[in-house]
């Protein structure tokens, strides 16, 4: 009996991942593609000590490796009241076109993901670097725009990183962390990983008994 109740202990931690509202965020580097002055596309974290993969919508605050700090989780379909877009009307559709957009870099040159990443930016009124080519910045805006309502894409795995501290109050300095995009595991990946683990359940008895 006591290995069950630890393989349900062990199934049921699961649980947090898909509905805590807040986390610790640990910022553990931008990974390796560059525009010559930002580092772009997909950057590395842990939350809550899981490794996750992030993507930046906010260019006016600033992350350093190492960093820890409280973040929201919000789903991106949810109540968007702990983000930084929090009372913007166009608040879901801003959300939406970047996660749209994280989900083209796959396959991608590092221009083109250099050019993503400003288009993200540039959404969350970021200011696009002069260096860059705004051009093809504008055209992954356009292309966002036009497709994320119309697509397949699957938003409600996307949740939302903002630190606590946008929450009350302290929203234009230098005193909040950037915010952040990530994607969370599939409820039916969960399921199926209860569904083994409580498929374990028989072969522990019939060992006991044997």
């Amino acid at each position: 009996m006591k290995k069950f109740a630890l393989l349900a202990a062990a199934l049921f931690s699961v649980a947090p991942v898909l509905s805590a509202q807040t986390g610790t965020l640990t910022f553990v580097n931008g990974g390796s593609v560059t525009d010559g002055h930002y580092y772009v596309g997909n950057y590395h974290a842990t939350l809550d000590g899981s490794p996750i993969t992030i993507n930046c919508v906010d260019f006016f605050h600033e992350v350093n490796n190492g960093d820890v700090w409280t973040v929201n989780e919000t789903s991106l379909l949810g109540d968007l009241s702990n983000t930084r877009l929090a009372g913007n009307s166009n608040a879901l559709d801003l959300y939406k076109q970047a996660a749209f957009l994280t989900g083209q870099y796959a396959g991608k040159s590092n221009t083109d993901i250099a050019n993503i990443q400003h288009a993200i930016w540039s959404l969350f009124g970021g200011v696009v670097d002069p260096n860059v080519n705004n051009a093809a910045a504008q055209s992954w805006i356009s292309f966002a725009q036009t497709n994320f309502d119309t697509s397949n894409f699957n938003y409600a795995d996307y949740r939302i990183l903002t630190d606590t501290r946008v929450r009350d109050g302290i929203t234009a300095d230098n005193l909040t962390k950037q915010e952040f995009l990530t994607t969370t595991p599939e409820p039916t990946s969960v399921a199926l990983l209860g569904t083994g683990l409580f498929g374990l359940v028989p072969m522990i008895r019939r060992r006991r008994k044997s």
